[in-house]
C-alpha cells in the first residue's frame, strides 16, 4: 500500500476479481502458484498466489515492486497490516494492545505477544503467527495453525535480494514448496519431493517482475508483463500490458494516454491526482476482433477536465480532516455522497454496445448497477441498514 494515502477499497473482492477494479480503475492481475494442504490433507490449507498492487512501491517478497504473495505481513513502520486475503488495515500500535482502525465489521483479532511477535486469528479460528525476523519493523508469517491443531511452518533465509521465503513445511517435516533466488530469477517449486513436482520461474528487470512461466508449458510459453510511468508518483513504473503464452493481450490506457492523474484527492490533502484506466483492450489473437472497454466517471467521458467525486473523497463534505493513516470517506455516512464508474463496452460481432454504471456510497458499498444495451435497461439496487438508520 502506498504510504501517502490509505483507502479501504482493497477490502472488496472487486479489487482482485477483474482486470480493472471498477471502484479504483486500477489494472492488476492474479496468478495461482499452488494450493498446499499439509499433514496428510488435515490442513491447514495455504492457497499461494501472486497479485499486483499498482499503488505499492514495496517489494516485500523479492518478486518485484507491487507484486504481493498471498501471505499476511505487518509493517510496523507505517502501521499497515496486509492480510493474506488481500484486505489492508491501518493499525494504532501505541497502546497496550494494537487497535485495527476503521474496521466496520470485525473479521479478525490482532494481538501483540511481544515487540517482535504478533498473532492474527480469523473468524474460522485459523491462526497466523507473525515475527519480526530482522527486527526492522516488518513482520512476516512464520506459522499457520488450524483449529484442529495442525500447522504449517514458513522458513525464511537471507539471500542477495533480502530476507526471503525459503520453504513451507508441515508437522511431518514434509516440504510442500520451496523457493530459490538469484539476482534476476526466482523459482517457485511445488511439491518438490513428489512426482507432482513443477516449477514456476519468475524474472525481474529493473526491480519489476517482467515474465514468468510454468515448467509444464516450457520456458518459451511466457507470461510477459510490461510497465511504464502513468503518473503514480515518484517515478513508479506501473503495469499496463500483459501477454499470455497463447498470445492473448490485455492492455490498458491510463489517463487518456498521459501521465496526469484524473482521480483527485480532497483539496486538503495537497497530493496530485492518481491515475485511472480509461480504456482496456483485450486482443484474443487468432484472427478474433479486439474487445474494447472504456472507463470514465463523467457524462461525455471528460474525466481529464472535469472534477468528480471518487473513492479518495474529492468533494466529500463530512471528512474529519485529511490523514494518510485513514480512509477520508469513512468519517461519517453521507447519503448524498456517491461516486460512479461508467463502463462502456464497444459493439462487437454485431451486438449492441453495453453501458454499465456502477455507483458507490462513501463506505465504498455498491448501491446500484444500471446496464443499458440497445432498448433494454436493467437496474440492480442494493439497500443497507444505514439507509434506513443513518
Amino acid at each position: 500500500m502506498n504510504t501517502t494515502y490509505y483507502t479501504q477499497t482493497p477490502n472488496f473482492s472487486s479489487s482482485s476479481s477483474s482486470d480493472v477494479d471498477p471502484r479504483t480503475r486500477l489494472f492488476s492481475f492474479n496468478y495461482t502458484l499452488a494450493t498446499l494442504n499439509g499433514n496428510n490433507r488435515m490442513g491447514p490449507g495455504l492457497a499461494l498466489s501472486i497479485s499486483y498492487n499498482p499503488s505499492s512501491p514495496n517489494d516485500y517478497w523479492a518478486l518485484g515492486k507491487g507484486i504481493e504473495l498471498s501471505l499476511t505481513v505487518y509493517d510496523k513502520n507505517n502501521g499497515t497490516l496486509n492480510l493474506s486475503t488481500g484486505e489492508v488495515y491501518k493499525i494504532n500500535d501505541t497502546g497496550a494492545s494494537p487497535v485495527i482502525l476503521q474496521q466496520k465489521i470485525p473479521s479478525i483479532i490482532f494481538t501483540r505477544t511481544d515487540a517482535y511477535n504478533y498473532c492474527v486469528v480469523d473468524k474460522n479460528g485459523n491462526v497466523t503467527l507473525l515475527k519480526d525476523l530482522l527486527q526492522n519493523g516488518v513482520l512476516h508469517t512464520v506459522q499457520l495453525l488450524s483449529p484442529l491443531g495442525f500447522s504449517l511452518t514458513l522458513n525464511w533465509k537471507n539471500a542477495n535480494s533480502g530476507y526471503v521465503l525459503s520453504t513451507v513445511t508441515d508437522d511431518n517435516n514434509k516440504t510442500l514448496c520451496s523457493l530459490t533466488y538469484d539476482s534476476a530469477v526466482t523459482t517457485f517449486t511445488a511439491f518438490p519431493d513428489t512426482t507432482e513436482r513443477y516449477d514456476i520461474a519468475m524474472s525481474k528487470t529493473n526491480g519489476c517482475m517482467t515474465s514468468f512461466y510454468h515448467s509444464e508449458m516450457g520456458s518459451k510459453s511466457l507470461w510477459q508483463l510490461f510497465y511504464k510511468d502513468v503518473g503514480m508518483g515518484n517515478g513508479l513504473q506501473t503495469l499496463y500490458k500483459i501477454q499470455s503464452p497463447t498470445g492473448l493481450i490485455k492492455e490498458v490506457i491510463y489517463n487518456y494516454g498521459t501521465n496526469s492523474g484524473v482521480i483527485r484527492f480532497p483539496e486538503s490533502a495537497g497530493i496530485p491526482p492518481l491515475p485511472a484506466v480509461t480504456r482496456l483492450t483485450v486482443s484474443p489473437g487468432q484472427g478474433q476482433p479486439d474487445m474494447v472497454t472504456d472507463y470514465y466517471a463523467t457524462v461525455g467521458n471528460n474525466d481529464s477536465v472535469s472534477a468528480f467525486p471518487d473513492y479518495l473523497g474529492y468533494d466529500y463534505k463530512l471528512g474529519s480532516g485529511w490523514s494518510a493513516q485513514s480512509d477520508y470517506l469513512y468519517g461519517e455516512y453521507d447519503p448524498d455522497y456517491t461516486y460512479q464508474t461508467i463502463i462502456h463496452q464497444a459493439a462487437c460481432d454485431g451486438q449492441n454496445e453495453i453501458i454499465s454504471t456502477y455507483t458507490y456510497n462513501n463506505y465504498h458499498l455498491l448501491i446500484s448497477v444500471a446496464t443499458v444495451q440497445g432498448d433494454a435497461t436493467h437496474t440492480l439496487t442494493s439497500r443497507y441498514y444505514l439507509d434506513d438508520y443513518p
